[in-house]
């Protein structure tokens, strides 16, 4: 019986990341599902598993905690024992200038588009190798990156 390919998906309920895991669903793939919206996240597993031959674990927690990210890789790797694909994908950020920035919207963003995608991907590479087992790790981001942020004035 052949091994399934495994992929862990932050930021999947919505947007990007759910129309990456309908993707990986419709190859055959089982998918640890991660994202801070439980219902969605939850309503996602159940529509993947009736449309698709496929098995997803549901993850929710929020990135900016480092058990949360942990407990992604162990659970994956406890559900099926091994993993072939990390795409991050989760990203928050607040519309804000420099002038009305607060420190704990800065922290946040940091720590969920640069602190997790960091160490799920130093996990995850960690348990590719430990098994044996070599894998894609992708990491999303947006075009927003080479633009300003819109507001129309200089800050």
């Amino acid at each position: 019986m052949r091994k399934s390919n495994v992929v862990i998906i932050t930021g999947a309920a919505g947007g990007i990341g759910r129309a990456t895991a309908h993707a990986f669903a419709a190859e055959g793939y089982h998918l640890a599902l991660s994202d801070l919206n439980e219902t969605a996240l939850t309503e996602l597993a159940a529509e993947l598993t009736n449309q698709y031959t496929t098995e997803c674990l549901p993850l929710a927690g929020d990135l900016t905690d480092h058990a949360c990210l942990q407990a992604i890789v162990s659970k994956t790797v406890a559900q099926w024992g091994h993993i072939n694909v990390l795409v991050n994908n989760a990203a928050w950020r607040t519309l804000e200038s420099l002038r009305t920035l607060k420190l704990d919207d800065w922290e946040r963003t940091l720590k969920v588009c640069l602190t997790a995608p960091a160490f799920l991907t130093k996990w995850v590479a960690e348990a590719m190798e430990t098994n044996g087992n070599p894998g894609v790790i992708v990491n999303i981001t947006s075009m927003m990156v080479n633009r300003p942020s819109g507001m129309g004035r200089a800050i």
